[in-house]
């Protein structure tokens, strides 16, 4: 059974290295040395170089992060693609292993020390730049610190090479292996080690998908170019330890089995009824204003079937009972008054007055 990780066990290990990052001894251990055309970071020998005896080691770094889910480039074929040939007028052979690492915030032993790496490379940097413009060593990714790692996937072949690229046994996409057929020949696959928390090789097909979420330790060279008004730094991946895998990601709320498509509901004719009873009900039910709480949606869909209802009968008021039938208008005579528009009535009246007088 293997012993469980510990952040503060490993970290004080590390500051007993002169390769960390974060340790106090990197920074008296390593410089840069020129080498065919390019500086190269490398190892300060403990005494003085004899003349005749072998050069000083190229220097490894070591920094420990968590590798960013973004510009994560770590599959078989790493940067490139079908569409780089004709796109960016590349071939296969020029790809690349890209990846990042960032503060590990889910570890703090490793998450406080990052500043320091950063710090330290930062350093470095200014101890050969001729400009103020450092690319592609320390990054920014949404807006943290971040250190990016390359790996090229091929190198050509020499007498003390590995074998012709097996093209059968090395996993590529299927529409990759003619491009990987015309490089067979001349070119040959480097190996790009990354070790699992067993300490095992993990297969070059599974790297891309154990390193995001990872909290690791990575071994590194560094270079060095000048290019007219920029410094140019590549951090040349050696090998990545998986410290402590990345964590599960949590299982989505909604389970592919559970996906339906939407459908509205049928409703039975007994149903559609109803609706149709409820909908004429509520435009000849008379509402008691017109304020908003009397407002109902109007639907307009259901006009032509609201039209055809029959209207309730009104009322008839009550009149004296006549010959004629109803409808009929006949005109009647008004005997209470003369042709001449007097009342002989009132004249009577008026008569009976003035001979009692």
């Amino acid at each position: 059974m293997s012993t469980p990780f510990s952040s503060p066990f490993h970290h004080n290990e590390l500051l007993r290295t002169k390769n960390y990052l974060a340790g106090s001894l990197f920074e008296t251990s390593f410089n840069f040395k020129l080498s065919k055309g390019a500086n190269v970071l490398t190892e300060i020998p403990e005494g003085p170089l004899k003349p005749d005896g072998p050069a000083a080691p190229d220097g490894m770094a070591v920094a420990v992060g968590m590798v960013a889910e973004a510009n994560n480039r770590t599959d078989t074929l790493g940067n490139w693609t079908r569409y780089s040939e004709q796109t960016y007028n590349k071939t296969i052979c020029d790809a690349k292993f890209n990846f990042l690492i960032m503060s590990p915030d889910n570890d703090p032993t490793f998450a406080s020390a990052f500043p320091t790496a950063i710090a330290a490379l930062k350093k470095l940097q200014n101890s050969v730049a001729k400009t103020k413009n450092h690319l592609y060593l320390v990054v920014k990714e949404n807006g943290h610190d971040a250190i990016r790692f390359s790996f090229k996937v091929f190198e050509r072949k020499t007498s003390s090479s590995a074998p012709t690229i097996d093209i059968d046994s090395y996993p590529v996409p299927t529409e990759c292996r003619e491009s990987l057929e015309k490089i067979a020949g001349n070119y040959v696959v480097r190996d790009f080690v990354v070790w699992d928390v067993d300490g095992k090789c993990i297969p070059p097909q599974d790297i891309s998908s154990k390193l995001p979420g990872a909290l690791v330790e990575c071994y590194f060279g560094i270079t060095h170019h000048s290019f007219g008004g920029d410094d140019t730094f590549g951090g040349i991946i050696q090998q990545v330890i998986i410290l402590r895998a990345a964590a599960p990601k949590p299982p989505s709320p909604i389970k592919p089995s559970a996906l339906r498509p939407y459908r509205a509901t049928i409703l039975s004719p007994e149903q559609v009824h109803a609706q149709e009873q409820r909908t004429v009900s509520f435009f000849t039910t008379p509402v008691s204003s017109a304020g908003p709480s009397n407002r109902k949606p109007f639907l307009h869909y259901k006009l032509p079937q609201l039209l055809k209802f029959t209207p309730a009968t009104v009322p008839i008021t009550k009149r004296k009972a006549s010959a004629e039938p109803e409808g009929s208008n006949p005109k009647r005579v008004n005997t209470s008054e003369n042709t001449d528009g007097s009342n002989d009535k009132g004249k009577e009246r008026k008569k009976a007055d003035k001979d009692g007088n």
